[in-house]
């Protein structure tokens, strides 16, 4: 299925607990609500309790369409001007209309009853197999972006059923506003579950841990639970501060069942293993306090459900405020979508690339999704220059950050902690097959929180102009490009590693220049001469030997993301800096 294809919605699988309507004979998923997505009304004789005699006659197998033109055709404006439109924001979809809806009868339907409908179909939905129900619970407060969402406030119950439970915005309906609409399902938790303890944080690294807990808001025994990083049989690891320390324990599975930290204590649930040591410290440096303060929301995945699979959007929805920079491609603007939601907004120069060839490589690059990749929530390329909408990343560009103050003054841990989630995020290209071909600190940006994102992932080759290209006087990053990339356009995730070296070296010099002082000619030579970058001043030889791991003459010999992951991520790790219950008296 091509871009275009996949922009109107064609090829898209059916979803569950929603009526199909179609397009040109495919079969597309139902929104519940209508609010965005047309919806092609089914006979009253095909719903479900629902009376026959309502139907007065109109049977047949669906009702009879009229096909509303689509805002990509110029050809039949006229005739698309006399239909009335639904409320969608951005027409990009060509419209499916019940020929009633025009043509006053008296089998025709109001739009009350449609309405109504609609809200009998999504309290349909709840009222299923009562052993579908679940129960979430709100760990964060959200405000409604569109008009399908469900805002909520943190601790609020929400009702929903296990097929609701799909995908990253999950149809819910909350307790007690009785309002139903999608949530972000990273934002609750199945009540009573891991997830819904405020001391469990999932799959955060080591590092973030020590990071979180040193935050001066959490006294002495505050604790995080987290999923084990480390390479070993153990699940789950326990964070607990003391005197501004951060220790860590294993937290062991009994072959019997149950968990423990030492053998003399087996817990049935993880929540009564810290129910025990919130009492006593029982082998513990102290008795566990409050759970580490949650201080950040965490970003959800898509900017609404609307926009889940309708990924280009009409610009009207978005509203540019300052410009954040600028760069190969264009500027950048932080901007709001539909006036509340902040982004970023870039802005592609006119005639920088072909919208056709890129419109289908962001069809890709939507559905790349890891924490350490800015998320492309949007595009829009009907008309230039191209939009490309993404989450907003405070602190810009890690080039520039490591130049501030904050920047230049990180422990060893914080440098460490960004080369780490930027290979975990190359890693995740790197098993999807997927080549960034400009990995470079000036295409990484960071968070209020200090986290990095790799951003402009595949952009680079669909450059019209010969910026990329390895030719005398063009604008090639030459300092950041593998030998067999800059010589014979041989772009690979090999050569990716090649120029993460570079950003290893960026992050320990503080955001210095590669290479100073030398042409990029004089790179070129003394690269294929055999000559690499020194070790930087207040650089560790363990690090310094990643950077020429990453900076083999063979390609087929670096190391894969994977690797430089694990190690980037065991850095500081060695078995005995988990400690043992056993070395430390009940306090």
């Amino acid at each position: 299925m091509g871009a275009f294809g996949s922009c109107l919605g064609v090829g898209r699988p059916m979803k569950t607990n929603g009526y199909p309507r179609m397009y040109f004979n495919n079969h597309v998923d139902v929104d519940p609500f209508g609010h965005s997505r047309q919806v092609m009304r089914r006979p009253n004789s095909y719903l479900p309790n629902v009376n026959p005699s309502i139907n007065n006659g109109r049977g047949g197998p669906m009702p009879k369409l009229l096909r509303q033109t689509s805002a990509l055709s110029s050809n039949n404006q006229q005739s698309s001007q006399q239909i009335p439109p639904h409320s969608s924001p951005s027409h990009l979809v060509p419209k499916l209309v019940d020929i009633d809806d025009i043509v006053s009868t008296p089998n025709s339907h109001s739009n009350c009853n449609r309405t109504t409908r609609q809200t009998n179909d999504n309290e349909s939905i709840f009222s299923q197999n009562p052993n579908e129900h679940r129960v979430l619970l709100a760990l964060y407060n959200y405000e409604p972006r569109t008009q399908e969402d469900l805002g909520f406030r943190k601790g609020d119950h929400l009702e929903t059923t296990l097929s609701c439970m799909k995908g990253d915005w999950w149809l819910a309906k909350s307790k007690s506003t009785g309002k139903i609409g999608y949530v972000p399902s990273n934002y609750v938790a199945e009540l009573k579950s891991i997830g819904a303890e405020p001391w469990y944080f999932g799959n955060i690294t080591r590092l973030d841990a020590e990071k979180r807990l040193k935050h001066p808001e959490n006294k002495d025994g505050a604790f995080i639970i987290r999923d084990s990083q480390t390479r070993t049989s153990h699940k789950y690891s326990l964070s607990v501060k003391l005197d501004n320390s951060i220790r860590h324990y294993r937290i062991e599975e009994h072959q019997k069942g149950g968990f423990y930290i030492s053998t003399k204590y087996v817990y049935s649930t993880l929540h009564d293993l810290v129910e025990h040591h919130s009492k006593a410290a029982d082998g513990l440096c102290i008795k566990l306090g409050e759970p580490c303060v949650i201080r950040e929301q965490p970003q959800t995945s898509g900017l609404s459900y609307e926009t889940t699979d309708k990924w280009e959007i009409d610009r009207k929805c978005l509203t540019l405020l300052n410009e954040l920079g600028r760069g190969q491609f264009g500027q950048v603007f932080q901007g709001l979508y539909n006036g509340k939601t902040r982004v970023a907004i870039k802005t592609l120069r006119k005639g920088s690339m072909d919208p056709k060839d890129f419109l289908a490589e962001a069809q890709i690059m939507k559905k790349m999704s890891h924490p350490n990749l800015v998320q492309l929530f949007a595009v829009c390329t009907r008309e230039e220059p191209v939009y490309i909408v993404t989450e907003l990343m405070s602190r810009g560009a890690l080039i520039s950050f490591l130049q501030t103050d904050e920047g230049k003054n990180l422990p060893l841990s914080g440098y460490i902690q960004m080369a780490t989630q930027i290979a975990a995020g190359m890693s995740y290209l790197e098993e999807n097959k997927y080549v960034h071909r400009d990995l470079a600190a000036r295409n990484i940006l960071v968070d209020d929180r200090n986290v990095c994102k790799i951003a402009d992932f595949g952009l680079a080759r669909f450059l019209i102009e010969t910026e990329y290209e390895a030719s005398a006087g063009a604008r090639f990053p030459i300092k950041w490009t593998a030998p067999e990339a800059a010589n014979f356009s041989k772009f690979t995730v090999k050569s990716d590693v090649w120029s993460f070296g570079i950003v290893l070296y960026e992050i320990i010099t503080k955001g210095g220049i590669p290479y100073p002082d030398m042409t990029n000619a004089e790179v070129l030579n003394s690269i294929d001469k055999g000559y690499r970058m020194p070790q930087p001043p207040n650089c560790e030889a363990k690090y310094y030997g990643i950077m020429l791991e990453c900076w083999h003459k063979d390609p087929s010999k670096r190391p894969t993301f994977e690797t430089l992951h694990w190690k980037l991520n065991d850095y500081f790790t060695c078995d005995e800096q988990y400690r043992e219950a056993s070395q430390f008296r009940d306090l």
